[in-house]
């Protein structure tokens, strides 16, 4: 006869293991999560300490920097606009414009590049979360960049707050002020209206680090006006998460391993021998010393309390064929240390938790440690691997805040007359040449390139990047000039390397 099992009966053996685990105690704990990342998991207080961490890490860790400085390099390393209007002459005018008037001194407190500004970002996305990047259209109208750092942005005072009348919303009839989210202001929809910047005091100098402020300690930031660039991994997300956080165990086991291990091989590079001394002996001549006292008084002597018997203390050293000797007594025992420093798996563990690190951050074995492969396959999977990530933060790049800033500088410009009007929808053909890989093997990649081209599964915009017709353009011009000279060129002979006829036009 067949037995029947109830569901509420099968239910235990249905759940996942993991979650039992954890449950039993195995593992770490959690709990279930009621509000969001800003409020819960990484609240003021909270945020304020992971930005001073990851900043600590960029000054005193050599492996954070390079990690750091290899992910702003690859990511930023260059940052040129290029505009794709259906008006050449103007695309020309305001690539000129943006790339060299706005971009050679871009930042308002100081003449830096915008390639500068962006290895700022990138490098504050990774260690504090975020940046807040503020067009000045509304303050100074310099037509420049303004930073406030993620430490900057504060929570106005309650009490302040909800006397304001300005950044308020009109919920059943009433005026309400808005939602504040860690420096960020948003309506009832969530809908991000303005950001809240700490205004440096002249009496204390203090222009960030505190989690909330009077009101007329705060400066306001339209919408607008501004991006804040952040790092996020959920939807909802108003501040971001630093991804250094994570990371920075691992950066802090290597840094205490290094000190512990180069304190225990420093000290064991200077230790020869131990030396062990009889206890027997010792007690052998104290009791004779004892002895020789005692009679010294029955035979009428002193009446001084006997010697006390030091053992040598083995102070007297001397350098001798260039090392150092030191005298014992008989029946000491001199045991030698093991030469176990430097630990020979420490660099193992070094870059173990190294390539952890740099994989959290995108960058494959070689870069993370700085170290070219001995073979041209692994050193161009690791590439490959790398700049596929690369590729991806960059877009962000562009989709957070470069789109965003070329449309506010060409309009800035335009409104100032030292641009003309663009054609309709140049906002929207806008592209950046940013960084990208290294050629490993030039001939073999020119070949590659070549091949593709002719079956059709590449064009000048792949291989050259978004400015192709300027480049076509600067190459047509090089190359008339060449013939002008009667210089030879490659270019000018067929595949076989025949001399390729130029034609002569009739005014020749």
């Amino acid at each position: 006869m067949s037995k029947h099992f109830s569901v509420s009966q099968l239910s235990p053996l249905n759940l996942y293991r993991a979650i039992q685990t954890m449950r039993n105690g195995a593992r770490r704990q959690v709990a279930a999560e009621t509000r969001n990342e800003d409020r819960e998991h990484l609240n003021g207080f909270d945020r304020l300490t992971a930005i001073a961490m990851g900043r600590d890490l960029n000054r005193n860790s050599s492996k954070a920097i390079t990690l750091l400085n290899q992910r702003a390099t690859l990511t930023v390393g260059e940052v040129k606009a290029q505009f794709n209007s259906s008006d050449a002459d103007w695309n020309k005018l305001a690539n000129r414009y943006f790339n060299t008037t706005f971009a050679r001194d871009c930042y308002y407190r100081s003449p830096e590049h915008l390639e500068q500004i962006a290895e700022w970002v990138e490098l504050a996305k990774l260690r504090e979360g975020d940046i807040l990047v503020v067009f000045d259209d509304f303050l100074m109208n310099s037509g420049k960049l303004l930073l406030w750092e993620a430490d900057q942005l504060v929570t106005v005072d309650p009490g302040d707050w909800a006397k304001q009348e300005i950044w308020c919303d009109v919920v059943d009839g009433k005026s309400v002020p808005m939602f504040q989210e860690n420096g960020v202001i948003v309506d009832q929809f969530g809908r991000v209206a303005a950001y809240a910047v700490i205004r440096n005091n002249p009496a204390d100098r203090r222009d960030r680090g505190m989690m909330t402020a009077r009101i007329d300690r705060v400066t306001f930031i339209p919408a607008d006006s501004a991006r804040l660039v952040r790092n996020t991994f959920r939807p909802g997300q108003v501040r971001g998460v630093p991804v250094m956080l994570p990371v920075s165990d691992d950066l802090a086991d290597i840094e205490d391993m290094a000190k512990s291990e180069l304190s225990t091989a420093r000290c064991r590079s200077k230790m020869m021998a131990f030396v062990k001394h009889s206890a027997e002996e010792l007690e052998q001549v104290e009791r004779q010393a004892f002895i020789n006292a005692m009679r010294g008084r029955l035979e009428g002597g002193s009446d001084e309390s006997p010697e006390v018997v030091e053992r040598k203390r083995y102070t007297a050293l001397e350098n001798a064929v260039g090392g150092v000797v030191e005298y014992c007594e008989e029946g000491d025992q001199i045991d030698l240390p093991a030469i176990d420093r430097p630990n020979l798996d420490v660099a193992t563990f070094f870059h173990f938790m190294g390539d952890g690190a740099g994989a959290a951050l995108g960058l494959a074995q070689g870069y993370s440690r700085m170290a070219v492969s001995s073979s041209y396959t692994a050193h161009r999977g690791e590439t490959c691997m790398t700049f596929r990530h690369i590729l991806r933060e960059q877009k962000k790049h562009e989709h957070d805040w470069l789109d965003w800033l070329a449309v506010k500088v060409i309009g800035f410009a335009v409104a100032a007359g030292k641009l003309p009007a663009g054609p309709d929808g140049w906002e929207n053909a806008v592209s950046w040449r940013m960084p990208t890989p290294d050629v490993i093997d030039p001939q073999k990649e020119a070949a590659a390139d070549q091949q593709n081209m002719k079956n059709g599964k590449k064009n000048l915009l792949d291989i050259v990047g978004p400015d192709w017709k300027e480049k076509l353009d600067q190459t047509a011009e090089i190359l008339q000039y060449a013939r002008s000279k009667g210089i030879p060129l490659a270019m000018f002979e067929t595949v076989a390397g025949a001399a390729v006829e130029i034609e002569k036009s009739n005014e020749e």
